[in-house]
């Protein structure tokens, strides 16, 4: 008996063990949530709203009131988050952040995002409140705000060889090249242990995304070179590439005033007021047809089934440009 109860134990234990293989065998075989591809945005540079517009100017006065003086291993850009030592070249990611939160720039921390809907952001300007590329950038992922084509006020995030989430900063400037590239002026915290302005060439179509940035021919450069200023590459190793563009804006939903412009583009329409949306986000299954014309507004929308049977919600849009007073001036000449 006792034998036979030896046997059928061990026979048990056996058949545990196979299952336990066979289920982490499935689990190695099941697919990864894919990533959201980038959203495709106007090709052309546009003027942001005003509040992006005040959040570049708080940039831009941080490179000049720090003035290329090493920042240490704790500084504000690192206190906001907490009392300790970041380490030299540590806080990227905190200086953008604490940019954001002086320009009052609505935001949350990465984990508190990931809890949202997919693809929808609480509001048309947001930030995902982080310390770290790599707690930073999931949460714009989520929110399906990041892109390959670059405008004022995005965070750009580079990548290296060995690492896709290496440093962000903001984009300061952008000017559209000939060829079809864009010569960025960025500012960046964290890199030489102080703010910094960068100068280069993007080739959102490059072959490879690893070589999509150039620099500046040396007849074209206008600045000199100096501890707050480059037109060099970040690294020596010439490994640095721009992996995306997160976006705490969206130029499709930018509209100064009254009710905005309907991100067609995408495949779910928004509608927004000022900074609050009006109809967040249609469901799958809808989509909002427009009559009208930039020229003759109103837009009169409705949604419709796939089975074309129109609801009852009707949206009067009165669509308008930004309004001229929301316009920025050139940046600054080049130092």
């Amino acid at each position: 008996m006792k034998r036979f109860r030896r046997i059928t134990a061990l026979l048990l234990s056996l058949l545990l063990l196979c299952s336990s293989v066979s289920a982490l065998a499935a689990k190695k075989k099941a697919k990864a949530t894919a990533t959201p591809p980038p959203l495709e945005i106007t090709a052309d540079p546009v003027e942001p709203p005003e509040q992006i517009q005040h959040l570049l100017d708080i940039v831009y006065n941080e490179w000049e009131t720090v003035n290329g003086k090493d920042q240490g291993k704790k500084n504000k850009y690192t206190t906001w988050y907490n009392d300790y030592p970041w380490g030299k070249n540590k806080w990227c990611a905190g200086f953008v952040t604490w940019c954001m939160l002086e320009a009052g720039i609505p935001q949350a921390f990465e984990d508190e995002v990931m809890k949202l809907e997919e693809g929808v952001a609480p509001e048309p300007i947001y930030h995902v409140k982080s310390s770290k590329p790599t707690t930073m950038v999931p949460g714009y992922l989520h929110m399906h705000r990041t892109t390959d084509i670059p405008q004022k006020g995005f965070i750009v995030q580079y990548g290296q060889k060995n690492n896709r989430y290496t440093h962000v900063g903001f984009v300061y400037d952008v000017v559209p090249n000939a060829d079809g590239t864009y010569r960025l002026t960025c500012i960046e915290g964290a890199t030489m242990n102080t703010v910094r302005m960068y100068v280069y060439d993007y080739n959102p179509a490059a072959e490879k995304r690893e070589k999509n940035i150039s620099l500046v021919p040396q007849e074209e450069r206008t600045g000199t070179e100096s501890k707050t200023f480059t037109y060099k590459r970040h690294g020596s190793d010439k490994s640095w590439y721009v992996n995306t563009f997160l976006m705490p804006w969206v130029p499709e939903d930018n509209n100064e005033g009254g009710l905005g412009a309907i991100a067609l583009r995408s495949p779910v329409a928004t509608i927004s007021q000022g900074n609050r949306w009006i109809k967040r986000k249609a469901p799958q299954e809808r989509r909002l047809l427009c009559g009208g014309s930039q020229a003759f507004a109103p837009y009169v929308c409705f949604s419709v089934s796939p089975f074309f049977s129109i609801t009852s919600k009707i949206f009067v849009i009165n669509w308008r440009q930004p309004s001229k007073s929301a316009e920025r001036s050139a940046p600054p000449s080049l130092p």
